[in-house]
C-alpha cells in the first residue's frame, strides 16, 4: 500500500496518495502508512499525523527524532533530548537522532556531551554514506558512495567504479 502511494503521489495524484495511506492507518494501523502521511503532510497536518505515527508506535525512532526537533524548536530541550534518547535506545545508527541531540547539548551549552553525538555521527564504517565535492564555482558536483573500508583514520570508499568508469580494487 505505501508503494503505491508514493506512485500515486510521483505521478501528481497526492489526494489519492493520502486517501491510500488514510486507509492502510484505519484499517491495519499500519505504522509505515502512518510515516509517509507525516512526510507527505502540509505544514497544517503535520503535528496531527506526527502524533498519530507516535500513537500506533511510540518508538518509531524516526517520529521521534521529529518530536524532537519540534520539541527544539519551541524551547522544550528537556523533551527534546528525551525523544532523542528514545530513537537512539530503539534505532542506535539513527544519525539524525546524534546530530540534533548534539545541537540541544550546544544550547544547553553541555559541549562535551555534544561533541560526543557528533563523533558518533560522524563515525564511518563499512556501508556508511560518504560524499565528497567533484567541483565548486559555475557548476557544482557532488558525488555519494559508500564507505568500502576503514583502517584506523583511513577510509577507503567506492569499491565500484564511479561514473561507471575506471576498475575496481
Amino acid at each position: 500500500r505505501v508503494t503505491r502511494a508514493w506512485g500515486e503521489w510521483a505521478g501528481g495524484k497526492a489526494d489519492e496518495a493520502r486517501r491510500l495511506l488514510e486507509e492502510g492507518v484505519t484499517a491495519s494501523a499500519d505504522e509505515d502508512c502512518a510515516w509517509s502521511l507525516v512526510l507527505l503532510a502540509g505544514d497544517s497536518e503535520h503535528e496531527s499525523r506526527l502524533a498519530r505515527v507516535l500513537e500506533l508506535c511510540p518508538r518509531h525512532p524516526r517520529a521521534l527524532v521529529e518530536r524532537g526537533a519540534l520539541r527544539s524548536q519551541r524551547g522544550d530541550k528537556e523533551g527534546a533530548l528525551a525523544d532523542y534518547d528514545a530513537a537512539i535506545a530503539v534505532a542506535p545508527d539513527l544519525q539524525p537522532a546524534y546530530v540534533n541531540r548534539a545541537a540541544v547539548h550546544a544550547l544547553r551549552r553541555e559541549f562535551q556531551a555534544g561533541l560526543a553525538d557528533v563523533e558518533t555521527a560522524l563515525r564511518l564504517e563499512p556501508g556508511s554514506a560518504v560524499g565528497f565535492q567533484l567541483c565548486k564555482g559555475d557548476l557544482e558536483m557532488t558525488g555519494g558512495g559508500t564507505v568500502t573500508h576503514t583502517d584506523g583514520d583511513r577510509v577507503f570508499a567506492f569499491g565500484h567504479p564511479f561514473l561507471q568508469g575506471g576498475e575496481v580494487a
